[in-house]
C-alpha cells in the first residue's frame, strides 16, 4: 500500500510539472505558427508588406484562475491556451492578380492554426507604373488540434 501511495505521489507530481510546462509553452510558438501558415498560404505574384499584432480579443469569461494551496495553478494550461487563442494579427500585402488574393484568403481560412479570416480592405493602387491590388486581412490565432502538431528533433546525427 505504501508503494502504491508513493507511486501515486510521483504520478501526481509529474502531472503537475507537465501542466506547468504546457502552460508555459502554450503561447510560446504563436508567431512561428502564424508566419508558417501565412507563408504556406501565399500564392504566386503576391507579397506581404506587413504582419502586425493587432491586439487581443475580449475574453469570454476573463476571470483569473487562482492557484490552490499546492502551488500549481488550477486550469493553467486551459487559461494559457485561451490567452493564446485571443491573439489577432493584421496582414497587409499586394498582388498583381485578384484571383491570387481570393486564393490567399481561402488558404488562410483553411489553416488549422487560423480563425476568423476577414478581408478589411482591398483597393487598386499604382506601384511602379503598374496597377496592383493592395489588401489588408485580419486573422485570429487558434491552437490547432494535436493531430496537426508535429514535433521534430532539434539535432540529428548524420553518419
Amino acid at each position: 500500500m505504501s508503494q502504491k501511495r508513493q507511486n501515486e505521489r510521483v504520478r501526481d507530481s509529474l502531472a503537475a510539472e507537465m501542466t506547468i510546462i504546457r502552460s508555459i509553452d502554450a503561447d510560446r510558438y504563436i508567431w512561428p505558427h502564424l508566419l508558417d501558415e501565412i507563408t504556406k498560404a501565399l500564392p504566386a505574384y503576391t507579397w506581404i508588406t506587413t504582419v502586425a499584432f493587432v491586439g487581443m480579443t475580449a475574453p469570454a469569461g476573463g476571470v483569473p484562475v487562482a492557484a490552490p494551496a499546492g502551488g500549481v495553478p488550477a486550469g493553467a494550461q486551459e487559461q494559457a491556451m485561451t490567452v493564446a487563442n485571443q491573439v489577432r494579427v493584421s496582414i497587409d500585402g499586394r498582388t498583381v492578380d485578384i484571383q491570387a488574393f481570393t486564393t490567399f484568403l481561402r488558404q488562410l481560412a483553411a489553416s488549422p492554426w487560423l480563425a476568423e479570416v476577414a478581408s478589411t480592405r482591398a483597393t487598386t493602387v499604382i506601384e511602379q507604373d503598374r496597377p496592383v491590388t493592395a489588401f489588408s486581412i485580419t486573422v485570429r490565432y487558434r491552437q490547432a488540434d494535436s493531430l496537426y502538431i508535429r514535433t521534430v528533433p532539434l539535432v540529428e546525427s548524420v553518419r
